[in-house]
């Protein structure tokens, strides 16, 4: 079974957005390869420079939050684009997907002893239950 189109993006979305989490790596790698190259930056700096004490903390910090708000602002525009060409019960289906909590099941640990499994049927069922 091949998935394409719309559906494609919108599993490649987040869990907590809606998806199910499986990004594409060639379609992901430019943006990754960026924002590493933001944050390991100032360390690059250093060793250039030759200095012997690492780079500041409080610097670092600042530029990986910066490229977490350029993530999430992406991820939210590949949202609106997915919601724009789904409609009916898949829509609903997406927008009850994304309210708090309603994702917790796909992130949870698969613990057996409480119960946290599910066989390779009870998956499937609660993806297509999901996704309508």
């Amino acid at each position: 079974m091949y998935i394409t189109g719309h559906y494609c993006e919108l599993l490649a979305l987040p869990v907590r957005m809606g998806g199910m989490g499986l990004i594409n790596p060639s379609q992901e790698g430019a943006s990754e390869y960026i924002a590493s190259a933001n944050i390991s930056g100032p360390l690059a700096q250093q060793i250039k420079s030759q200095v012997h004490e690492p780079p500041d903390e409080n610097e670092i910090h600042a530029v990986q939050r910066e490229m977490l708000q350029v993530k999430n602002q992406c991820l939210k525009e590949k949202l609106d684009q997915v919601k724009s060409s789904i409609f009916g019960k898949t829509l609903r289906a997406v927008d009850l997907a994304t309210q708090k909590g309603a994702s917790s099941w796909l992130t949870v640990l698969p613990i057996r002893d409480m119960n946290f499994d599910l066989n390779k049927s009870e998956f499937r069922d609660a993806v297509k239950l999901r996704y309508d």
